[in-house]
Parts: C-alpha cells; structure tokens; sequence
C-alpha cells in the first residue's frame, strides 16, 4: 500500500492517484483512511500479480463511515499521536537486541574474571583441546544411520542448536574419533 501525504505544493506523475481534500475530508484523515487495512485489504483484490495497480474508478467503490470535519480532525490527531507512540516503542524495541547481547559480554566477563581472581587454575586452550578444520569430507545424509553430527550453521555465537543435525556413514576403517564432540 503506497500512500502518501505531500506537505508541499507541486504536481503528481501520471501514475499517481492523487485525492485532494475537500469540504467534506480531511487530507490527513484521507491519508490515513488510505492506510488502513480495511482499504489495503479491499484495494488488493482488485489487482493482483507481482506490480498491482489500481485506478481511481476500482477504488472510488470503498465504503467508509464519514465523520464531520472536525471529527476527522480529532481522530487524525488521535491516530498520529499514537503513531508516533508506536513508532517510538519500534525504536526502542530494536535496540533490545544489542542490549542483550552487551548484557551477555558484560556477564561471560565478569564470570571469567572472577574466576580468574579467585585463585582458580591458569591454563592455556591449547593444553585442552586440539584444532578440528572442516571435519569430514563426504557429503552428510539428513537421517540415519550413520554418526550424527552438527552443520557449520548449527553453532553460532552463543548458541548450538543441537537439533540441526545430520548423520556421518564413514567409511570401514575411517577415524572420526577426531571429530566428536
């Protein structure tokens, strides 16, 4: 649904619909009438296919209640502000993210440096484990038989999702040993 509400004066592309206000409605209640889905929803069936269009005689049918123009103005004014209420918590809510992920660094640090500090066992990674690259080389099957195994998009930061797993057939006498988990 593209609609939009210019705050300046000018001309349109002959693509455009273009539905001034009048006497009888608002352009910002029009704008956000155009919005709503019980036009996106009517709109869309009138065209359907990967670039839809519309002309103004399809669209002319919609059936609205219409209030006085001073109504429509206190319902515009409600709708915005509570759009930009809206929109603010989005903004917010996108940050979430981030947040939890530097609330995970600053948690695995602080465990680690406590650690540390408490008189606990200094090593070094290697004294414990041993490099693994790309493990085997043969195409894995989706079920068993077979050693199950993870994908390279099973373990991401933070996370191993244990169920994306897929199944080995090694060879008679092929070590993979190396590779368990």
């Amino acid at each position: 649904n593209k609609v939009a509400r210019p705050r300046f004066s000018g001309v349109a592309s002959a693509e455009f619909i273009v539905l001034p206000g009048n006497e009888n409605i608002d352009p910002a209640f029009l704008h956000l009438l155009l919005m709503q889905p019980a036009f996106v929803e009517f709109a869309s069936h009138i065209n359907q296919g990967d670039r839809p269009r519309v002309d103004f005689g399809q669209i002319s049918a919609f059936t609205f209640g219409l209030p006085t123009i001073s109504q429509q103005r206190r319902i515009t004014l409600k709708l915005e502000r509570l759009l930009a209420r809206s929109g603010a918590a989005r903004e917010e809510l996108a940050r979430v993210p981030r947040l939890v992920e530097r609330c995970n660094e600053a948690v695995l640090k602080t465990a680690f440096t406590e650690a540390e500090a408490g008189g606990t066992e200094v090593t070094t990674l290697g004294q414990l484990a041993q490099e693994v690259r790309n493990g085997a080389s043969r195409k894995p099957e989706n079920a068993p038989p077979g050693v199950p195994i993870l994908r390279i998009s099973a373990v991401r930061p933070m996370v191993v999702r244990m169920n994306e797993r897929r199944y080995y057939n090694a060879d008679r006498g092929e070590d993979v040993s190396r590779y368990v988990l």
